[in-house]
C-alpha cells in the first residue's frame, strides 16, 4: 500500500516537472517556432526608408502629354507619373481587348514618354 501511494507522488511529482519545463521552455523558444504573433498590433521589422537625394522635375514634353489627354497628374521625385486622371472622361477610348491587360498596355506604350521609358514592342 504504501508502495502505491509512493509512486502515485512520484508520477504527480514528475508530470509537474515535465510541465513546468515545459512552460518554461515554450518561453524560451523563438516566437517564429510558434507562427506569427502579435498581440499589440506593433509593426514587425524596420520601417521602409528611402534615402535617395535629390529632385528631378517633369520634361516639357512629359508636361506636354499629359496636357494633350486633358488629363491631370501627379509626380513623384523623379520626374515620373505617380498618379494620372481625367475628370469626367477616359484617358483614352476605342481601345479593344481583354478589359484590362491589353487596353492599358496598348494606352501605355503610346504614351510612354510620360513615363520616360522608351517605346518597346
Amino acid at each position: 500500500m504504501h508502495r502505491q501511494s509512493n509512486r502515485k507522488g512520484l508520477n504527480v511529482r514528475q508530470s509537474s516537472i515535465v510541465t513546468l519545463l515545459f512552460v518554461a521552455m515554450s518561453f524560451l523558444a523563438p516566437i517564429n517556432a510558434f507562427g506569427q504573433l502579435n498581440l499589440w498590433d506593433a509593426a514587425q521589422g524596420l520601417p521602409d526608408l528611402d534615402n535617395r537625394a535629390g529632385h528631378v522635375a517633369p520634361t516639357t514634353q512629359q508636361l506636354a502629354l499629359v496636357d494633350g489627354l486633358a488629363a491631370e497628374a501627379e509626380w513623384n521625385q523623379f520626374g515620373t507619373v505617380h498618379a494620372m486622371l481625367k475628370y469626367g472622361g477616359f484617358l483614352a477610348t476605342g481601345l479593344s481587348g481583354d478589359p484590362v491587360s491589353r487596353p492599358m498596355r496598348s494606352f501605355s506604350v503610346n504614351a510612354s514618354a510620360i513615363w520616360r521609358r522608351r517605346k518597346m514592342v
